[in-house]
């Protein structure tokens, strides 16, 4: 082989390698953006589709009462005085769990606070007269607010 067939060869090489090289920045280039995630308006726009797709509900309309087996325990144990921290030791979860659930059970069902969902757990048939906690108790039934139940 002579020195001019080696040269060849060897820019042949130099430039197979140049292509590769520019593939690999092209990729690297790719995954950046992936990593990076989309551009903002493309995050903008996601965020109006997803709004526009969630039905929106006044307060007092009737809400779906459908509640997950987990959030059917946590409403029990709300109902039945339990704090979010004695419900998250009791079902073996943090009380920030807790907090995201009971979230979650009141704006499912259109309730404003804590004391509508026991009221909403006692007619539901989620706990017991006999289970709730005095203070609820004592409550005349009568006087129970009925607030988009």
């Amino acid at each position: 082989m002579t020195l001019e067939e080696e040269v060849a060869l060897l820019r042949t090489e130099i430039q197979e390698l140049r292509e590769e090289l520019a593939a690999a920045q092209e990729r690297i280039a790719e995954l950046e953006r992936v990593w990076k995630g989309p551009p903002s308006f493309v995050k903008a726009k996601r965020s109006q589709d997803a709004q526009e797709k969630k039905p929106r509900r006044k307060r007092g309309a009737e809400a779906p009462k459908t509640l997950t087996p987990r959030e059917r325990e946590i409403s029990t144990l709300i109902a039945r005085g339990f704090s979010n921290m004695e419900s998250g030791h009791e079902l073996g979860i943090s009380d920030e769990t807790v907090k995201t659930h009971v979230s979650h059970i009141l704006s499912k069902l259109g309730l404003p606070d804590r004391y509508e969902l026991r009221v909403y757990a006692l007619r539901q048939g989620l706990v017991d007269e006999k289970d709730l906690p005095v203070r609820v108790m004592s409550i005349p039934r009568a006087s129970w607010p009925v607030r988009g139940i």
